[in-house]
C-alpha cells in the first residue's frame, strides 16, 4: 500500500522530465534555425551593401 503513491510520483517525475526534454529539444531546434536565419539576413545585408 505504501509504494503505490511512490510509484505514481515516480511516473509523474519521468513524465515531467520528458516534457522538459521535449521543450529543450524544440527550443534548441528553434535556436538553430533562428541563428541560421540571422546568418542569412546578415549575408543578404552585406550583399546588398556592395
Amino acid at each position: 500500500m505504501q509504494h503505490l503513491p511512490c510509484n505514481r510520483i515516480y511516473q509523474e517525475s519521468i513524465y515531467r522530465s520528458l516534457e522538459v526534454e521535449k521543450w529543450i529539444y524544440l527550443s534548441a531546434i528553434f535556436g538553430k534555425t533562428r541563428m541560421l536565419y540571422h546568418l542569412v539576413a546578415v549575408i543578404i545585408a552585406i550583399g546588398s551593401m556592395h
